[in-house]
């Protein structure tokens, strides 16, 4: 599970990080907000975060009751359906200090919002929260595991290419070649034998 999680995460340094004192504000928490506020807050965190890999998901696809926010499944059928890899998960705060990767994470909070997570620092104890309905360009807020434990409660949704596409287009390297060859060792071991075994009978 551990090594699924691992995308590079931005680390800002000490003099780059946001005053959390306002923190419960702005990631949705001791404000009024309606179902349907939630909702469209967890609708935009994963349109988001499918856009970050070049894909729009359209709205028409998503499928959930009114009245409610999207359910993990829901969101990964909309996503899949659009053809990107999804996986939803449940980490601890210490995995998600830990993330690497700079392509966002969806927090799913138990009130039926959401949050973009776009980095950590391990070093500071503390992550990189977007709120998915801020203006492009806002920075992100600087959370800690105390504040972040009274919205969330570990569930997390992985959202990028599949493996395939991302497979294309890695550039042709000597690593390229070794990660196929480990990939296919079992065809290569078959056509290993029956060459030995055309030499000994053509011997």
């Amino acid at each position: 599970m551990a090594k699924e999680c691992e995308l590079d995460r931005i680390e800002p340094g000490p003099d780059h990080l946001p005053q959390a004192s306002d923190v419960h504000a702005k990631i949705g928490e001791g404000t009024e907000q309606t179902v349907s506020d939630l909702a469209e807050t967890r609708v935009r965190a994963v349109l988001e975060a499918a856009r970050y890999h070049g894909i729009e998901l359209d709205r028409a696809d998503l499928r959930y009751p009114r009245g409610e926010s999207p359910t993990p499944l829901a969101l990964l059928a909309w996503v899949r359906n659009a053809g990107l890899w999804a996986k939803a998960m449940q980490l601890s705060w210490r995995q998600i200090v830990r993330l690497k990767g700079p392509a966002p994470v969806v927090l799913l909070f138990r009130d039926g919002g959401a949050g973009l997570l776009v980095g950590a620092n391990a070093a500071h104890n503390v992550v990189f929260l977007k709120d998915p309905r801020a203006p492009a360009g806002s920075e992100p807020v600087a959370v800690d595991e105390l504040r972040l434990r009274r919205v969330w409660h570990g569930e997390v949704l992985f959202i990028r290419p599949e493996r395939t596409a991302l497979e294309a287009d890695a550039p042709f390297t000597i690593g390229w070649i070794v990660r196929q060859v480990l990939k296919e060792k079992g065809m290569l071991r078959i056509i290993g034998v029956a060459s030995i075994t055309l030499s000994v009978l053509t011997i």
